[in-house]
């Protein structure tokens, strides 16, 4: 990280900017900010800003991750199915959301999952549009996997479990 100008206590808090590579420290001690370039290029000693600053009980990280699948916009997909997503740095537990109509918003409740990175789906209806999201959680709140944007699968139109069907054979 090089040397920011200036020594810096334990960090009581970080942020990441991964758009432009920086990556910001809050001093416990001395009441500075320090901003780092992740690049490993140096830094800059942003000081005390304008006064005695107040040292945040937390800061939050750039915390984006993605959904994985199903892909958006997915079709014959199983009425049994997993949806799967990417971990988000600083995340506690994962909380999931689907329905049936497309407005963006979690029509139903948020499900947690805990700390996994997939939950099973069971009992999906056949020949459906189904639109999903996941959000990460921590102390300082929820992001939204991808950016807020929710993706949509269709399930396949007949069960596999229905694929062979028997006639019966009227002998004379």
């Amino acid at each position: 990280m090089g040397n920011p100008g200036g020594f810096l206590n334990i960090p009581s808090g970080i942020a990441l900017d991964s758009v432009n590579g920086k990556m910001y420290i809050a001093s416990s001690g001395n009441n500075k900010i320090v901003r780092a370039n992740l690049d490993g290029s140096g830094g800059t000693d942003l000081g005390n800003p304008g006064g005695f600053l107040n040292i945040p009980s937390g800061i939050a990280l750039d915390a984006a991750f993605n959904k994985t699948s199903p892909a958006n916009g997915a079709t014959n997909q199983s009425t049994s199915l997993t949806l799967t997503w990417g971990s988000s740095i600083g995340a506690t537990s994962y909380e999931y959301c689907y329905d049936t109509t497309n407005d963006n918003n979690c029509d139903g409740s948020w499900e947690s999952a805990g700390s996994n990175l997939s939950v099973n789906l069971n009992g999906l209806s056949a020949g459906t549009a189904y639109f999903w999201q996941v959000r990460a959680r921590n102390d300082n709140g929820v992001t939204n996997a991808n950016g807020g944007g929710w993706w949509e699968f269709i399930t396949s139109q007949s069960n596999p479990n229905l694929r062979y069907q028997y006639l019966p054979i009227i002998l004379r």
